[in-house]
């Protein structure tokens, strides 16, 4: 079997001893690829445990059971009465009931697939276009110099729990600060799973600043994150402001609106 098959199912499994975890993070963080099968692994459990499936699973087991339950009191019906013959059951009764039962399920079966589907096809676009961010070191000048130094150095190693952590200080001392705040939603971005809510509200904080360096970037990002809650309309908006800018990011965005013209 697959060896990166089996760490990734320990992984999400939590399975994984603190060096193991994070000798595996820091190759998540290297290797687009191996992010990208955890990313599906991912959605592939949630899609497993979706409640709609698990309805319409309920249901079969209930109708299943219905129906065996009522050929089993017909049964006993011609035991007790001691008849000899068949019961013969009306050919309009049993296979009317059963193909109205058969259409139900065929229905709530699609539904539930047109659902799971709609949001495997966001999932997959958000993976295959996502890549981690970009953190520049940088001479800051000020009291948060030195956090940023480390918050930097500690989401390079993949440990974005402590990077998280060192921004959140970060900002308390500098509020506003948007280098700061892009750091902090690319952390929530890398986190497993990534925090996408978190992740919005920094990357609109940096893009409501207008004029900076990371607008283009935090658009990007911001789309992709729409993308993967299926807000497909807000995507395309930042889309197309990502590609006022121009450079390699308005090249993807072309490429990914062309994916979601659907």
């Amino acid at each position: 079997m697959d060896q990166d098959f089996i760490l990734i199912e320990k992984y999400l499994e939590g399975e994984l001893d603190a060096k193991a975890k994070e000798v595996f993070l820091q190759r998540m963080q290297a290797d687009s690829e191996l992010k990208a099968r955890v990313n599906l692994m991912q959605h592939v459990d949630a899609a497993l445990t979706d409640k709609g499936a698990l309805a319409l699973q309920q249901k079969l087991e209930t109708i299943g059971a219905s129906y065996f339950n009522e050929e089993s009191i017909e049964e006993e019906d011609i035991e007790a009465d001691q008849k000899p013959q068949a019961r013969v059951i009306p050919f309009y009764r049993k296979p009317l009931a059963i193909a109205a039962s058969f259409l139900l399920l065929v229905t709530a079966a699609f539904s539930v697939w047109q659902m799971q589907s709609a949001s495997l096809s966001s999932d997959a676009l958000y993976s295959q276009y996502f890549e981690p961010g970009n953190l520049n070191e940088m001479v800051r000048g000020d009291s948060t110099e030195d956090i940023y130094t480390t918050a930097l150095q500690q989401y390079r190693n993949g440990k974005f729990d402590a990077a998280e952590k060192s921004f959140q200080q970060a900002l308390a001392k500098k509020p506003g600060d948007i280098t700061l705040a892009f750091g902090l939603g690319q952390t929530y971005l890398n986190q497993t799973p990534p925090k996408l809510d978190e992740a919005a509200k920094y990357l609109k904080t940096v893009i409501d600043h207008k004029d900076n360096a990371y607008i283009q970037d935090a658009a990007w990002y911001l789309a992709l994150i729409q993308v993967k809650q299926n807000k497909i309309d807000a995507a395309k908006m930042n889309l197309e402001s990502v590609k006022k800018y121009g450079g390699e990011l308005a090249g993807k965005a072309g490429k990914l609106l062309k994916d979601l013209g659907r």
